[in-house]
Protein backbone atom coordinates (compact mmCIF):
# COMPACT_ATOMS: atom_id res chain seq x y z
CA UNK A 1 0.00 0.00 0.00
CA UNK A 2 1.42 3.36 -1.01
CA UNK A 3 1.03 6.41 1.20
CA UNK A 4 1.94 9.96 0.36
CA UNK A 5 1.87 13.05 2.48
CA UNK A 6 3.32 16.30 1.20
CA UNK A 7 5.63 17.96 3.69
CA UNK A 8 5.12 21.48 2.37
CA UNK A 9 2.61 23.71 4.12
CA UNK A 10 1.14 26.91 2.78
CA UNK A 11 0.69 29.95 4.97
CA UNK A 12 -0.56 33.00 3.07
CA UNK A 13 0.55 36.38 4.33
CA UNK A 14 -1.55 39.00 6.03
CA UNK A 15 -1.48 41.13 2.89
CA UNK A 16 -4.57 39.21 1.79
CA UNK A 17 -6.50 39.96 4.97
CA UNK A 18 -8.57 42.70 3.36
CA UNK A 19 -10.14 40.41 0.75
CA UNK A 20 -13.93 40.11 0.56
CA UNK A 21 -15.81 37.02 1.71
CA UNK A 22 -15.23 36.89 5.48
CA UNK A 23 -16.26 33.62 7.09
CA UNK A 24 -19.31 33.69 9.33
CA UNK A 25 -20.94 31.26 11.73
CA UNK A 26 -18.28 28.55 11.62
CA UNK A 27 -19.64 27.08 8.37
CA UNK A 28 -17.15 27.17 5.51
CA UNK A 29 -18.95 25.31 2.74
CA UNK A 30 -18.51 28.15 0.25
CA UNK A 31 -14.75 28.26 0.79
CA UNK A 32 -14.45 24.48 0.71
CA UNK A 33 -16.40 24.24 -2.54
CA UNK A 34 -14.37 27.18 -3.88
CA UNK A 35 -11.13 25.28 -3.23
CA UNK A 36 -12.55 22.20 -4.95
CA UNK A 37 -13.71 24.28 -7.94
CA UNK A 38 -10.38 26.09 -8.25
CA UNK A 39 -8.61 22.72 -8.10
CA UNK A 40 -10.87 21.41 -10.86
CA UNK A 41 -10.11 24.48 -12.97
CA UNK A 42 -6.32 24.18 -12.72
CA UNK A 43 -6.48 20.49 -13.56
CA UNK A 44 -8.68 21.09 -16.59
CA UNK A 45 -6.43 23.95 -17.78
CA UNK A 46 -3.59 21.42 -17.89
CA UNK A 47 -5.58 18.66 -19.57
CA UNK A 48 -6.08 16.55 -16.42
CA UNK A 49 -9.44 15.10 -15.45
CA UNK A 50 -11.36 16.93 -12.76
CA UNK A 51 -11.45 15.08 -9.44
CA UNK A 52 -14.81 13.95 -8.13
CA UNK A 53 -16.01 15.06 -4.70
CA UNK A 54 -15.55 12.45 -1.97
CA UNK A 55 -17.44 12.64 1.30
CA UNK A 56 -14.86 10.31 2.83
CA UNK A 57 -12.03 12.65 1.77
CA UNK A 58 -14.00 15.68 3.02
CA UNK A 59 -14.55 14.04 6.42
CA UNK A 60 -10.84 13.21 6.64
CA UNK A 61 -9.92 16.76 5.60
CA UNK A 62 -12.15 18.31 8.24
CA UNK A 63 -10.68 16.03 10.92
CA UNK A 64 -7.16 16.98 9.80
CA UNK A 65 -7.97 20.70 9.89
CA UNK A 66 -9.58 20.42 13.34
CA UNK A 67 -6.53 18.56 14.69
CA UNK A 68 -4.24 21.41 13.62
CA UNK A 69 -6.13 24.32 15.20
CA UNK A 70 -3.80 26.30 17.45
CA UNK A 71 -0.67 24.50 16.31
CA UNK A 72 2.17 26.90 15.52
CA UNK A 73 3.11 24.91 12.42
CA UNK A 74 0.98 22.89 10.05
CA UNK A 75 2.41 19.41 9.86
CA UNK A 76 1.26 16.41 7.91
CA UNK A 77 0.19 13.23 9.66
CA UNK A 78 0.40 9.76 8.15
CA UNK A 79 -2.52 9.02 5.86
CA UNK A 80 -2.72 5.30 6.61
CA UNK A 81 -6.08 5.69 8.39
CA UNK A 82 -7.51 7.71 5.49
CA UNK A 83 -6.35 5.08 3.00
CA UNK A 84 -7.93 2.31 5.08
CA UNK A 85 -11.14 4.16 5.98
CA UNK A 86 -11.78 5.35 2.41
CA UNK A 87 -10.78 2.02 0.83
CA UNK A 88 -8.23 3.47 -1.58
CA UNK A 89 -4.65 2.69 -2.54
CA UNK A 90 -3.18 6.18 -2.16
CA UNK A 91 -3.98 9.51 -0.52
CA UNK A 92 -2.36 12.94 -0.38
CA UNK A 93 -3.07 16.18 1.41
CA UNK A 94 -2.54 19.91 0.99
CA UNK A 95 -2.79 22.27 3.96
CA UNK A 96 -3.20 26.03 4.18
CA UNK A 97 -3.68 28.67 6.83
CA UNK A 98 -4.71 32.04 5.42
CA UNK A 99 -6.52 35.12 6.66
CA UNK A 100 -10.28 34.64 6.68
CA UNK A 101 -11.68 35.97 3.43
CA UNK A 102 -8.71 34.95 1.28
CA UNK A 103 -10.18 33.89 -2.07
CA UNK A 104 -9.99 30.16 -2.78
CA UNK A 105 -8.35 30.93 -6.14
CA UNK A 106 -5.48 32.64 -4.28
CA UNK A 107 -4.94 29.58 -2.06
CA UNK A 108 -4.88 27.23 -5.07
CA UNK A 109 -2.57 29.62 -6.95
CA UNK A 110 -0.17 29.55 -4.00
CA UNK A 111 -0.38 25.74 -3.90
CA UNK A 112 0.48 25.71 -7.61
CA UNK A 113 3.64 27.70 -6.79
CA UNK A 114 4.75 24.97 -4.35
CA UNK A 115 6.20 21.82 -5.98
CA UNK A 116 4.71 19.36 -3.47
CA UNK A 117 1.25 20.92 -3.49
CA UNK A 118 1.33 21.28 -7.27
CA UNK A 119 2.18 17.59 -7.60
CA UNK A 120 -0.91 16.66 -5.58
CA UNK A 121 -3.14 19.06 -7.48
CA UNK A 122 -2.12 17.68 -10.87
CA UNK A 123 -1.50 13.98 -10.12
CA UNK A 124 -3.80 12.03 -12.47
CA UNK A 125 -3.82 9.08 -10.04
CA UNK A 126 -5.58 11.24 -7.43
CA UNK A 127 -9.12 11.17 -8.76
CA UNK A 128 -11.18 12.21 -5.72
CA UNK A 129 -11.00 15.25 -3.48
CA UNK A 130 -12.52 16.55 -0.26
CA UNK A 131 -11.89 19.79 1.62
CA UNK A 132 -12.44 20.78 5.24
CA UNK A 133 -11.88 24.23 6.74
CA UNK A 134 -12.03 25.51 10.32
CA UNK A 135 -11.38 28.82 12.00
CA UNK A 136 -7.97 29.15 13.63
CA UNK A 137 -7.89 32.50 15.37
CA UNK A 138 -8.37 35.09 12.64
CA UNK A 139 -7.25 32.64 9.98
CA UNK A 140 -8.99 29.89 8.08
CA UNK A 141 -7.17 26.57 8.25
CA UNK A 142 -8.00 24.20 5.40
CA UNK A 143 -7.03 20.66 4.55
CA UNK A 144 -7.54 19.24 1.08
CA UNK A 145 -7.41 15.44 0.90
CA UNK A 146 -7.00 13.61 -2.38
CA UNK A 147 -7.78 9.94 -2.88
CA UNK A 148 -6.59 7.55 -5.56
CA UNK A 149 -8.12 4.42 -6.96
CA UNK A 150 -10.11 2.03 -4.77
CA UNK A 151 -8.34 -1.03 -3.38
CA UNK A 152 -8.80 -4.01 -5.63
CA UNK A 153 -9.98 -1.82 -8.47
Amino acid sequence: MRRRSVGVVLVLGAALAGCDGAIEGGVHGDHESGLASATEAVRQERGAAAPTWSTCAADAALARAEALVGEPELTHAPLDDVIADCGVTVAAENLSRAPAGTPADDVVAAWMDSPGHRSNLLDPELTQVGVGCVEDGEALLCAQVFLGPPRGG
